[in-house]
């Protein structure tokens, strides 16, 4: 069994854009442009807010229709889950939730609050 642990900032700036209500809510790509906005999934919200904003994303990229981080747009290279201490199975599993199940950033984050052990293996 797996130790519950404290959530460290980063993650907990992460979900708290993902409660604000800020942000417009996508599926399918970190970032799809919808009439000149940007509809995150909550992976894009996380590139685009969390880690872009330390200038830690050099290979960042916004394109027509939507963002790309390394000629990925649907997942985050291992880089990117390095630094937020996200596991695979953690990236798996917000996928799912964001883009099959739908569930609302909200829901997203309460969800990560509850179990921040499937999601991540360290405070970041």
């Amino acid at each position: 069994m797996k130790t519950k642990f404290k959530l460290g900032p980063l993650q907990n700036k992460w979900l708290g854009l993902l409660e604000s209500n800020l942000y417009w809510q996508g599926s399918g790509k970190l970032c799809r442009i919808v009439d000149n906005d940007c509809h995150f999934c909550c992976l894009g919200l996380l590139v685009d807010q969390v880690l872009k904003i330390h200038g830690e994303l050099e290979n960042y990229l916004k394109r027509p229709s939507r963002y790309t981080y390394h000629n990925l747009a649907n997942v985050l290279p291992h880089e990117a889950r390095s630094r937020i201490k996200m596991t695979e199975k953690g990236q798996s599993l917000l996928i799912k939730m964001n883009d099959s199940e739908r569930k609302s950033f909200k829901e997203i984050a309460s969800a990560i609050r509850k179990h921040p052990q499937s999601f991540f293996y360290k405070s970041a």
